[in-house]
């Protein structure tokens, strides 16, 4: 049995959710979401979203989704107006391989971040001979 995701907007760990699902909103995102081949950019924003959210609790894909159809307010949390069906979610996942998403992720921390602070930025990037190395 899976714990249901009810809002605690008091909890940090929502409060930091949150935050990165806004992020997914802005355009400088999309802009890279798009650049990475997540097309249509619409659905790909909120496919990325449920993924975010399965990823932030540990849970599976398609949990997320029922709990996305059966609760409203994790709906408007998310910003999410259309629930796909699990299906479709994994048909568009299909296309793209881990190391792709994670570099798209990976992007999106890296214009996020260099719009704080360009001087002190240091992420993390997939190499594909090493495993990881700082860029």
């Amino acid at each position: 049995m899976e714990t249901p995701l009810i809002i605690d907007p008091n909890d940090s760990k929502w409060k930091l959710l949150s935050k990165v699902l806004r992020i997914f909103d802005t355009r400088s995102v999309k802009l890279v979401m798009s650049k990475s081949g997540l097309k249509p950019l619409k659905q790909a924003g909120v496919y990325t979203k449920i993924v975010l959210i399965a990823m932030y609790f540990s849970l599976d894909i398609s949990y997320v989704v029922r709990e996305l159809n059966s609760r409203e307010e994790l709906r408007n949390f998310a910003g999410i107006v259309k629930v796909p069906r699990t299906a479709t979610l994994y048909s568009f996942l299909s296309k793209f391989t881990a190391e792709q998403f994670v570099e798209m992720v990976l992007k999106v921390l890296n214009t996020i971040c260099q719009n704080q602070n360009k001087d002190n930025t240091v992420i993390v990037r997939l190499c594909k001979n090493s495993g990881l190395h700082e860029k």
